[in-house]
């Protein structure tokens, strides 16, 4: 259970991660 937790966190962080990347994008375009 606990490592699933942890997994689940890095998702997250990962998706976090791409969409402000994503939002960064679009604000030089």
């Amino acid at each position: 259970m606990h490592t699933n937790y942890l997994k689940e966190d890095v998702d997250l962080r990962g998706i976090a991660k791409k969409t402000k990347g994503r939002i960064e994008n679009e604000i030089s375009k």
